[in-house]
């Protein structure tokens, strides 16, 4: 069964082009069709707005390696041919950012676990 896209977004000014998809942690999709020798930032941006994304807290990866706005698909080898469904899949994360509590800033390990434990 086939997925459609949500979205389709041209980025094209003649010359030779890539068809891209990109993908939310949600299985949101936006299918575009860009210039190859193009940055990608332009179309993370327009990506993240979109999805109502901050663009700062957005990771792009291509089979498990991050892409980066400031390369083009001809930068990257990517290749159409190569990818499923005649597209390239770009997958979209957002960071992971956090660790400890505030309220357990500079405290020692020991006192960290036991205020855990008796939470």
């Amino acid at each position: 069964m086939e997925q459609k896209s949500d979205t389709n977004v041209s980025m094209t000014e003649g010359g030779d082009t890539v068809k891209i998809l990109l993908k939310t942690q949600g299985q949101r999709k936006v299918c575009c069709q860009m210039n190859r020798s193009c940055q990608l930032e332009r179309l993370f941006r327009t990506f993240c707005t979109m999805m109502d994304l901050d663009y700062r807290f957005v990771e792009f990866l291509h089979n498990g390696h991050r892409v980066f706005g400031s390369s083009s698909p001809d930068q990257l080898d990517l290749d159409e041919a190569e990818a499923d469904e005649g597209m390239i899949e770009i997958d979209a994360f957002v960071r992971q950012m956090g660790g400890c509590p505030r309220r357990y800033e500079g405290r020692e390990i020991a006192d960290f676990s036991k205020n855990i434990i008796n939470y």
